[in-house]
């Protein structure tokens, strides 16, 4: 609020918001989320502040980029991980996903957010990349893994369909 030539706090009952405020989005329920210092905040539609600050959650950490889909869900990036929150009417447990480099995303630290055609376009340092919101899922089966080399007694064996080793060769190294 500006009056007498000073800017003055909005909402001074809110003691909690008067931190670095990364970025702010409405959604589709005319509530503000805010990405701050301190986590991910909301201030819905009754002007009740909502705060997810569970230290175990990610979205209790530095909230860095804000977007908001054409299913109203919430999307945000802590750095470490892309969150996408389901912001339901029940603000006190909305369904929490977290996304990273195991789920196919070429890199998790995700400086900017954006929501275009149902599309969500994600800016690091070293790559844009984008994909259809309703498309990111966790994965329901664990990745094949792909081994490299192995060492049994300290010798390298090549990779081929069967490798047969005597009874005492019983120190065996697998690198992934």
């Amino acid at each position: 609020q500006f009056k007498n030539n000073q800017l003055f706090f909005y909402q001074p009952q809110f003691k909690q918001l008067k931190i670095r405020i990364n970025e702010m989005v409405e959604d589709k329920s005319n509530r503000l989320w805010l990405a701050t210092e301190n986590g991910l905040m909301c201030l819905d539609e009754n002007q009740v502040l909502h705060e997810f600050n569970n230290p175990q959650d990610p979205l209790s950490l530095k909230i860095m980029a804000l977007t908001v889909d054409e299913q109203n869900n919430i999307w945000c990036s802590n750095g470490n991980d892309l969150i996408r929150l389901q912001a339901n009417n029940d603000l006190t447990h909305p369904p929490i996903t977290v996304f990273n480099t195991s789920h196919g995303l070429p890199d998790i630290r995700i400086e900017k957010l954006a929501t275009f055609n149902d599309t969500i376009w994600c800016a690091t340092k070293d790559y844009l990349f984008y994909f259809k919101s309703n498309s990111l899922h966790k994965n329901s089966e664990p990745p094949l893994t792909q081994l490299k080399s192995i060492f049994i007694d300290n010798v390298n064996y090549p990779l081929s369909d069967v490798i047969t080793v005597n009874y005492d060769q019983n120190n065996i190294t697998i690198e992934a």
